[in-house]
């Protein structure tokens, strides 16, 4: 399962998180695929046994380039047999911050 963020947004109006593979593979082809570019700018981690918590910053460089979107938050992934896996993304959909890619 995958909740990114957790809780309701538009990726996840329930906000029950994206359950199996197919439901994992549908929200990366729609949200993740089309952005043109992303970086993690990771502040602190915190690892726990086969998981990981990171704290920092994401930037999505949006589909067209001309637009980026700067998210603050707390992001967990999980060692799988498949390899790291994000799990749950803590931020909040409406403090995303939207500025032109040329001020980054």
């Amino acid at each position: 399962m995958v909740q990114d963020p957790i809780g309701p947004s538009p990726f996840d109006p329930e906000g029950t998180g994206h359950r199996g593979l197919g439901a994992i593979a549908k929200f990366y082809d729609e949200v993740v695929a089309p952005s043109e570019r992303i970086t993690f700018e990771i502040e602190r981690s915190y690892l726990c046994g086969d998981e990981v918590a990171d704290v920092g910053i994401i930037r999505t460089w949006l589909a067209g380039g001309r637009h980026v979107a700067v998210v603050r938050g707390l992001y967990t992934y999980a060692l799988t047999a498949m390899g790291n896996s994000p799990r749950c993304g803590f931020w909040e959909f409406d403090a995303t911050e939207l500025v032109a890619a040329e001020d980054v």
